[in-house]
């Protein structure tokens, strides 16, 4: 737990808060001020469970880079420990159990680096995976004639399905692993089993259902369609997001190895995971689909990610390493599974280990997805807008326009007492956008050097607008002005977009 703490904390520290981060760390600060969040405000085809995750912190230590980094850190904490209660399931030895736990502590870098982030379906969904399985495990071998076990996982699985539907492939794994564990279940016991977790998934999920139900499903519309067919699914696995999540690439388009190499070492951790499971082979080869192993749930998980992702099109970004979390723990486990084997080529396994924990390390200090954060001019946004703030506050503007990024970063490190609203990006926080949009002359603050700046400008001598022009904390901000000026009177297209 204190590895899994420490490497998260470190990782996270070194990391500016990004928008999207912004927008979940402005929901939990609404659910401390005690009002309810369903959706994601950003996108909303995602849960909010990580805004009540991370509320706590917030309310404890502020709006600031270290409540989200701590709290996130303590959810990778959680995550070691329920994958040391797996461990004791599956491995049988405590310190073997450990060595699991050290192994998701930090592998892969990219599923520990994105933990570190305040995004849906990423520290969260480590965590409910691996209590899913270690439920599933209890379940499968044991407890199966338990219908509150039966209930506990289909509780847990439908909060995580809430928080991001991706989850849908470990839920889909886990399934096909109890069907076939099933005659030694007993069959009445999978079916009164099945019944009480698919009634106890639908309360998990009833905040899916509370947000969409009444208001025509809007999380459906918003899901992003991007499929471009299976050739590009697997291209895009391929050149892009299996060498980001495995270590390879630092970033998309920046592989410390070529994609290749990364995607051939992939593809040897799964032989070599095929022949650690070479019993499991025999027993399903010969048609004993019970000799499934508590480890084999696990990795079920992989390929019904890889599949799913692929024939969905769902990963047609190649630069989307994230859809692809899933894996990220079975492999993971897999990894451990090796590495506890007693073996004479445990030495072996142990030096690849070693060698690709480098490398990975390597691939992390080059930049990871996210590591800085832009305007979408590409402006870098100063990592501590603290002294903008500050500088924002000594000027009492009644109400500003800033660009999508920069208006949610503001909002959360002010602790959402500046009036701004945001243009150029999907519209959250609708109470905001309203004063603003209803202010007499609101004032446009940018970032120093934003090349936006010029359209503003042009547009004022335009429209004949005078200003006040003042700077500071790395900021620029144009206030006084002789009359209103909207995002659709200074830019055009997605750009000017205010709803």
């Amino acid at each position: 737990m204190a590895l899994a703490f420490v490497v998260r904390l470190v990782l996270g520290l070194h990391t500016p808060i990004d928008p999207e981060e912004a927008t979940l760390g402005l929901s939990a600060l609404h659910i401390v001020h005690g009002q309810p969040v369903l959706m994601d405000p950003g996108s909303p085809y995602l849960g909010a469970l990580d805004a009540y995750l991370i509320a706590p912190f917030v309310a404890l230590l502020g709006t600031g880079l270290a409540a989200i980094r701590i709290g996130l850190a303590c959810i990778g904490a959680l995550t070691a420990l329920v994958t040391y209660w797996f461990g004791l399931i599956a491995l049988r030895r405590a310190s073997d159990a450990i060595i699991a736990a050290c192994v998701v502590a930090v592998f892969p870098v990219f599923a520990v680096y994105w933990s570190t982030r305040l995004h849906p379906g990423a520290a969260d969904l480590m965590l409910l995976e691996a209590l899913c399985l270690a439920i599933a495990a209890v379940v499968g071998w044991g407890r199966g004639h338990r219908l509150r076990w039966w209930a506990l996982l289909g509780f847990v699985a439908g909060i995580a399905v809430w928080s991001d539907p991706v989850f849908v492939c470990a839920v889909v794994a886990i399934a096909v692993g109890l069907l076939l564990r099933a005659p030694r279940i007993g069959w009445p016991n999978v079916t009164r089993g099945a019944s009480a977790a698919l009634i106890a998934a639908v309360i998990g999920f009833l905040p899916w259902l509370v947000y969409n139900v009444p208001n025509g499903f809007p999380s459906l519309h918003a899901i992003p369609r991007t499929g471009t067919g299976i050739g590009n699914g697997v291209r895009s696995l391929l050149d892009g997001q299996l060498p980001v999540l495995f270590g390879g690439s630092s970033s998309c388009g920046h592989p410390v190895l070529p994609p290749v190499v990364t995607d051939l070492v992939f593809v040897a951790l799964l032989l070599a995971l095929l022949w650690s499971r070479r019993l499991t082979l025999r027993y399903l080869v010969a048609g004993h689909w019970t000799g499934l192993s508590y480890l084999d749930l696990a990795l079920l998980v992989i390929p019904v990610t890889l599949v799913a992702v692929v024939l969905t099109g769902v990963n047609a970004n190649p630069c989307d390493a994230q859809i692809l979390l899933p894996m990220a723990l079975p492999l993971a486990l897999g990894v451990a599974g090796i590495l506890v084997e007693r073996a004479r080529w445990r030495p072996v396994a142990l030096g690849a280990a070693a060698v690709w924990l480098a490398v990975s390390v390597v691939a992390a200090a080059g930049g990871l997805p996210g590591s800085v954060t832009s305007t979408t001019g590409g402006t870098p946004i100063p990592a501590d807008l603290g002294p903008g703030v500050v500088f924002l506050e000594r000027h009492h503007p009644a109400a500003v326009w800033a660009e999508y990024s920069l208006s949610r970063l503001l909002s959360f490190r002010s602790g959402d007492t500046l009036p701004i609203a945001e243009y150029g990006g999907t519209v959250g926080f609708l109470a905001r956008q309203q004063q603003v949009e209803t202010a007499l002359d609101p004032s446009w603050v940018f970032v120093a050097g934003d090349p936006h700046i010029a359209n503003f400008l042009a547009a004022c001598r335009s429209h004949a607008i005078a200003y006040t022009v003042a700077t500071g904390g790395g900021l620029v901000l144009y206030t006084n002005l002789s009359a209103p000026l909207e995002p659709v009177d200074v830019f055009s297209g997605a750009e000017a977009r205010t709803s």
